[in-house]
Protein backbone atom coordinates (compact mmCIF):
# COMPACT_ATOMS: atom_id res chain seq x y z
CA UNK A 1 0.00 0.00 0.00
CA UNK A 2 1.44 3.68 -1.33
CA UNK A 3 2.25 6.42 0.51
CA UNK A 4 0.95 10.22 -0.73
CA UNK A 5 4.35 11.81 -2.52
CA UNK A 6 3.87 15.65 -2.81
CA UNK A 7 6.70 16.61 -5.57
CA UNK A 8 4.98 19.65 -6.95
CA UNK A 9 3.18 20.41 -9.79
CA UNK A 10 6.24 21.29 -12.40
CA UNK A 11 7.11 19.38 -14.73
CA UNK A 12 10.54 17.51 -14.67
CA UNK A 13 13.75 18.93 -15.60
CA UNK A 14 15.19 15.01 -16.16
CA UNK A 15 15.89 13.31 -19.24
CA UNK A 16 13.43 10.62 -20.14
CA UNK A 17 15.02 7.43 -20.39
CA UNK A 18 14.54 3.64 -20.78
CA UNK A 19 12.58 2.28 -18.05
CA UNK A 20 14.66 -0.89 -18.62
CA UNK A 21 17.84 0.61 -17.27
CA UNK A 22 15.71 2.33 -14.45
CA UNK A 23 17.05 1.80 -11.01
CA UNK A 24 13.74 2.63 -10.15
CA UNK A 25 11.51 1.28 -12.88
CA UNK A 26 13.28 -2.21 -13.58
CA UNK A 27 12.09 -3.31 -10.25
CA UNK A 28 8.42 -2.44 -11.60
CA UNK A 29 6.79 -4.83 -14.25
CA UNK A 30 4.08 -3.60 -16.48
CA UNK A 31 1.28 -4.61 -14.50
CA UNK A 32 0.63 -5.63 -11.24
CA UNK A 33 -2.13 -5.80 -8.83
CA UNK A 34 -3.02 -6.62 -5.15
CA UNK A 35 -6.16 -7.59 -3.23
CA UNK A 36 -6.14 -6.69 0.45
CA UNK A 37 -9.08 -7.67 2.77
CA UNK A 38 -10.01 -6.22 5.74
CA UNK A 39 -6.37 -4.76 6.17
CA UNK A 40 -4.36 -8.37 5.21
CA UNK A 41 -2.63 -9.02 1.63
CA UNK A 42 -4.70 -11.81 -0.22
CA UNK A 43 -3.38 -11.83 -3.38
CA UNK A 44 -0.71 -10.20 -5.48
CA UNK A 45 0.95 -7.21 -4.43
CA UNK A 46 2.63 -3.73 -5.44
CA UNK A 47 6.96 -3.97 -6.24
CA UNK A 48 8.42 -2.21 -3.20
CA UNK A 49 9.97 0.56 -6.21
CA UNK A 50 6.50 1.33 -6.45
CA UNK A 51 6.84 3.45 -3.33
CA UNK A 52 9.09 5.61 -5.26
CA UNK A 53 7.16 6.67 -7.61
CA UNK A 54 5.38 10.43 -7.39
CA UNK A 55 1.94 11.74 -8.16
CA UNK A 56 1.93 13.61 -10.79
CA UNK A 57 -0.62 17.07 -9.97
CA UNK A 58 0.02 16.73 -5.90
CA UNK A 59 -1.32 17.52 -3.58
CA UNK A 60 -4.51 18.23 -5.44
CA UNK A 61 -4.29 14.81 -6.44
CA UNK A 62 -2.96 12.01 -4.09
CA UNK A 63 -2.81 8.55 -4.16
CA UNK A 64 -4.54 8.12 -0.18
CA UNK A 65 -6.65 5.17 0.30
CA UNK A 66 -10.03 7.45 1.71
CA UNK A 67 -11.91 6.99 -1.59
CA UNK A 68 -11.95 4.82 -4.52
CA UNK A 69 -10.04 6.59 -7.81
CA UNK A 70 -7.47 6.71 -9.53
CA UNK A 71 -4.02 9.19 -10.49
CA UNK A 72 -1.06 9.59 -12.60
CA UNK A 73 2.35 8.49 -11.00
CA UNK A 74 5.67 9.13 -12.63
CA UNK A 75 8.95 8.17 -11.95
CA UNK A 76 11.59 10.62 -10.51
CA UNK A 77 14.27 9.37 -12.52
CA UNK A 78 13.48 7.86 -15.89
CA UNK A 79 10.06 10.41 -16.18
CA UNK A 80 8.24 6.84 -17.25
CA UNK A 81 4.60 7.26 -15.90
CA UNK A 82 2.21 4.57 -14.59
CA UNK A 83 -1.75 4.36 -14.02
CA UNK A 84 -2.77 3.70 -10.42
CA UNK A 85 -6.03 2.55 -9.76
CA UNK A 86 -7.44 2.18 -6.25
CA UNK A 87 -11.60 0.99 -4.97
CA UNK A 88 -12.62 0.65 -1.82
CA UNK A 89 -16.16 -1.65 -0.71
CA UNK A 90 -17.82 -3.39 1.31
CA UNK A 91 -18.34 -7.42 0.14
CA UNK A 92 -19.85 -10.07 2.46
CA UNK A 93 -19.68 -7.96 5.27
CA UNK A 94 -15.57 -7.23 4.86
CA UNK A 95 -13.60 -4.53 3.47
CA UNK A 96 -11.80 -5.13 0.11
CA UNK A 97 -9.07 -2.80 -1.42
CA UNK A 98 -7.98 -3.67 -4.69
CA UNK A 99 -4.49 -1.74 -6.15
CA UNK A 100 -3.90 -2.10 -10.05
CA UNK A 101 -0.12 -0.30 -11.50
CA UNK A 102 -0.09 -0.02 -15.20
CA UNK A 103 3.10 0.88 -17.07
CA UNK A 104 2.32 3.69 -19.85
CA UNK A 105 4.47 4.10 -22.83
CA UNK A 106 5.97 7.58 -23.49
CA UNK A 107 3.38 9.14 -25.60
CA UNK A 108 0.64 8.97 -22.56
CA UNK A 109 2.44 9.20 -20.28
CA UNK A 110 3.18 12.78 -21.39
CA UNK A 111 -0.38 13.66 -22.47
CA UNK A 112 -1.65 12.44 -19.63
CA UNK A 113 0.63 14.30 -17.54
CA UNK A 114 0.10 17.92 -19.82
CA UNK A 115 -3.32 17.41 -19.32
CA UNK A 116 -3.62 17.36 -15.92
CA UNK A 117 -1.05 19.87 -15.38
CA UNK A 118 -3.12 21.94 -17.74
CA UNK A 119 -6.13 21.47 -15.79
CA UNK A 120 -4.32 22.99 -12.44
CA UNK A 121 -3.19 25.81 -13.59
CA UNK A 122 -7.20 26.72 -14.80
CA UNK A 123 -7.98 25.54 -11.69
CA UNK A 124 -5.44 27.41 -9.89
CA UNK A 125 -6.74 30.74 -12.32
CA UNK A 126 -9.87 30.39 -10.90
CA UNK A 127 -9.62 30.55 -7.64
CA UNK A 128 -7.54 33.45 -7.73
CA UNK A 129 -10.38 35.27 -9.79
CA UNK A 130 -12.48 33.75 -6.18
CA UNK A 131 -10.28 34.87 -3.80
CA UNK A 132 -10.55 38.66 -5.19
CA UNK A 133 -13.55 39.20 -2.85
CA UNK A 134 -11.88 37.49 0.13
CA UNK A 135 -8.72 39.92 -0.37
CA UNK A 136 -11.04 42.79 -0.35
CA UNK A 137 -12.73 41.46 3.08
CA UNK A 138 -9.00 40.92 4.97
CA UNK A 139 -8.03 44.25 3.75
CA UNK A 140 -11.20 45.92 4.90
CA UNK A 141 -10.57 44.13 8.69
CA UNK A 142 -13.77 43.82 9.92
CA UNK A 143 -15.75 41.36 11.76
CA UNK A 144 -14.55 38.34 13.15
CA UNK A 145 -16.94 35.40 10.85
CA UNK A 146 -16.32 37.24 7.65
CA UNK A 147 -12.25 37.54 8.27
CA UNK A 148 -12.40 33.47 9.43
CA UNK A 149 -14.17 32.73 6.52
CA UNK A 150 -11.83 34.52 3.79
CA UNK A 151 -9.24 32.81 5.72
CA UNK A 152 -10.53 29.45 5.51
CA UNK A 153 -11.13 29.99 1.81
CA UNK A 154 -7.65 30.35 1.23
CA UNK A 155 -6.72 28.17 3.83
CA UNK A 156 -8.67 25.37 1.50
CA UNK A 157 -6.80 26.50 -1.50
CA UNK A 158 -3.60 25.92 -0.22
CA UNK A 159 -4.11 22.55 0.87
CA UNK A 160 -5.19 21.71 -2.75
CA UNK A 161 -1.31 22.85 -3.62
CA UNK A 162 -2.20 26.67 -4.80
CA UNK A 163 0.35 29.27 -4.20
CA UNK A 164 -0.85 31.70 -1.58
CA UNK A 165 1.70 34.14 -2.09
CA UNK A 166 -0.19 36.78 -3.53
CA UNK A 167 -2.44 36.60 -0.60
CA UNK A 168 -0.01 37.21 1.98
CA UNK A 169 -0.13 40.43 2.07
CA UNK A 170 -3.98 40.84 3.27
CA UNK A 171 -3.43 38.12 5.43
CA UNK A 172 -0.62 39.50 7.39
CA UNK A 173 -2.56 42.80 7.31
CA UNK A 174 -5.65 40.99 8.68
CA UNK A 175 -3.50 39.15 11.44
CA UNK A 176 -2.17 42.53 12.47
CA UNK A 177 -5.45 44.69 12.63
CA UNK A 178 -8.24 42.25 13.45
CA UNK A 179 -9.89 42.84 16.93
CA UNK A 180 -8.25 40.02 18.69
CA UNK A 181 -10.70 38.21 21.09
CA UNK A 182 -9.16 36.93 24.10
CA UNK A 183 -9.86 33.57 25.36
CA UNK A 184 -10.96 32.06 21.87
CA UNK A 185 -10.10 34.57 18.79
CA UNK A 186 -11.73 32.67 15.63
CA UNK A 187 -10.01 35.04 13.53
CA UNK A 188 -6.56 35.01 14.37
CA UNK A 189 -7.04 31.41 14.71
CA UNK A 190 -8.27 31.26 11.26
CA UNK A 191 -5.35 33.66 9.72
CA UNK A 192 -2.53 31.89 11.58
CA UNK A 193 -3.61 28.84 9.93
CA UNK A 194 -3.92 29.84 6.39
CA UNK A 195 -0.25 31.75 7.04
CA UNK A 196 1.28 29.30 8.88
CA UNK A 197 0.28 26.36 6.30
CA UNK A 198 1.84 28.80 3.63
CA UNK A 199 4.71 28.98 5.92
CA UNK A 200 5.38 25.32 6.25
CA UNK A 201 6.01 25.08 2.44
CA UNK A 202 9.87 25.51 2.85
CA UNK A 203 12.42 27.75 4.42
CA UNK A 204 11.76 30.39 1.49
CA UNK A 205 8.58 30.81 2.43
CA UNK A 206 9.30 31.01 6.28
CA UNK A 207 12.02 33.91 5.28
CA UNK A 208 9.58 36.12 3.87
CA UNK A 209 6.74 35.41 6.32
CA UNK A 210 9.02 36.59 8.77
CA UNK A 211 10.26 39.72 7.08
CA UNK A 212 6.42 40.76 6.45
CA UNK A 213 5.21 39.82 10.48
CA UNK A 214 8.05 41.99 11.09
CA UNK A 215 7.17 45.01 9.32
CA UNK A 216 3.83 44.84 10.86
CA UNK A 217 4.71 44.01 14.53
CA UNK A 218 4.63 46.88 17.39
CA UNK A 219 2.69 47.51 19.95
CA UNK A 220 -0.44 48.11 18.14
CA UNK A 221 -0.24 44.73 16.28
CA UNK A 222 -2.77 41.76 17.63
CA UNK A 223 -0.52 39.18 19.70
CA UNK A 224 -0.91 36.65 16.82
CA UNK A 225 1.93 38.31 15.00
CA UNK A 226 4.36 37.33 17.63
CA UNK A 227 3.10 34.02 18.25
CA UNK A 228 3.53 33.03 14.25
CA UNK A 229 6.58 34.67 14.15
CA UNK A 230 7.88 32.71 16.94
CA UNK A 231 6.90 29.88 15.27
CA UNK A 232 8.43 30.41 11.86
CA UNK A 233 12.15 31.21 13.20
CA UNK A 234 11.90 27.89 15.43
Amino acid sequence: MTAPHRPGWQTSDNVPGGWQTCPICQGIPEHSSALWIDGEVRTGGLPEAARRLQVVGAPYHDDSTGYSHDCLKRCPVCETCYEWVYTHEYLGGAAEEAFTLTRLNTFEGRQRTRTILEALRELEAKFRVEAAAHLETLRACGEAAPLAAAADFLHRGGLKGFDLTFALGPLVHALARHAHAAGGCVAGEALMVALGHHAARGAAQRLDLCARLRAVAGPTSAPEVDALTARCVR
